[in-house]
């Protein structure tokens, strides 16, 4: 998981075959490493994971995910299926359609001077785009 980090080190230098293992193996060593830890406990030979993958509490976080993962799909179609005209993507764009969902999720009168000043401009700003 952590093994990309040794190629933002500021001393490592770039080699193009090492790059060229890594983006075409790295994916195979991440699911090889992960259908032998299943594979260990199945087995019973987990160990220490096989107790952590075991705990009781974890059993309604694990079907919340695997539930999480099965409505990911409906949900993008979803949004991807009500697009009427071109959208470009770009950080505006992007931190346009993140916050301003929220804020009508929890909305407040548009002039409600109890606001913070930082995020009513914010807000503002936001709107305008």
């Amino acid at each position: 998981m952590f093994s990309v980090s040794v190629f933002y080190q500021p001393a490592h230098a770039y080699h193009p075959l090492e790059a060229a293992l890594y983006a075409s193996l790295h994916r195979l060593g991440w699911c090889a490493a992960t259908a032998w830890i299943i594979f260990a406990c199945v087995t019973g030979n987990g160990g220490v994971m096989q107790r952590v993958l075991t705990w009781r509490p974890l059993v309604p976080l694990s079907r919340l995910t695997y539930c999480a993962y099965l409505v990911n799909g409906a949900v993008v179609l979803w949004g991807v299926a009500g697009v009427r005209e071109t959208r470009t993507l770009s950080t505006a764009s992007l931190v346009r359609r993140t916050l301003l969902p929220i804020r009508s999720i929890s909305r407040v009168p548009p002039h409600n001077q109890t606001r913070p000043w930082a995020s009513r401009l914010l807000l503002n700003f936001l709107e305008s785009l």
